[in-house]
């Protein structure tokens, strides 16, 4: 089994692309700085391979070609804590990228499994969530306006919800909504298929936690099924 993991070198990413190896599955990260990967490489050797660039430097047909050995993509990008990072470009880093995982797919004419790291302030596309209050939707519509990040995970919820859909011939998809990401060790957690806690008693998720999760999403039929 092989794996293209696209953000790898964040406080989330790197952790998948390290569970991901631990559990001798070869991965391929395309990632900016390949340096930050130094360390797993020299553990792992040729179990990691580090391609520079990003899903939108190379584009859809050579990120196809990058996907033609692979089971699953997995992305754990996002957007930096600052001002370039929030109000600079991409804007829409997460939306665009995941369109271009799924048309890279449909051009491979070939199955992809593919899961993104998303965030508890984004709904089920499929309507089936509990209606938030009046003032968590408020704030929520006024984090679009204002924080391009929000916005950005936000499309990229709803294009596989809506234009992927749950029964797409090329891409099946699981977005992983987490309520925080802390520091913190491997610990028990629980998982759920709506969210859990409102915007204002938000719960914890540890960094370590969404990583095993993502591993097992992985390694793991009935994981997948189950999500």
């Amino acid at each position: 089994m092989k794996v293209l993991v696209l953000g790898g070198t964040g406080g989330v990413g790197k952790l998948v692309v390290s569970d991901l190896l631990s559990r001798r599955i070869e991965v391929k990260v395309l990632v900016r700085s390949p340096d930050k990967l130094a360390d797993l490489k020299a553990t792992y050797k040729d179990q990691l391979d580090i391609i520079p660039g990003t899903a939108l430097d190379v584009g859809q047909s050579t990120l196809a070609t990058y996907l033609q050995d692979c089971e699953f993509a997995v992305s754990c990008l996002g957007h930096t804590l600052s001002w370039s990072g929030v109000y600079g470009a991409p804007r829409l880093l997460c939306f665009d990228t995941v369109r271009l995982v799924c048309q890279a797919a449909e051009t491979n004419r070939k199955k992809l499994k593919l899961i993104i790291l998303s965030s508890a302030g984004c709904d089920n596309p499929n309507g089936s969530e509990t209606p938030r209050g009046w003032g968590e939707w408020t704030v929520l519509e006024l984090l679009k306006l204002l924080v391009p990040p929000h916005k950005d995970n936000v499309m990229a919820s709803r294009y596989l919800g809506q234009d992927i859909g749950e029964h797409n011939e090329f891409v099946s998809w699981v977005a992983v909504r987490p309520d925080d990401f802390l520091e913190g060790e491997k610990s028990d957690y629980v998982l759920h298929e709506k969210l859990a806690n409102g915007l204002f008693n938000a719960g914890k998720s540890t960094k370590a936690n969404i990583a095993h999760f993502f591993g097992d999403l992985v390694e793991k039929p009935e994981i997948w099924k189950a999500w």
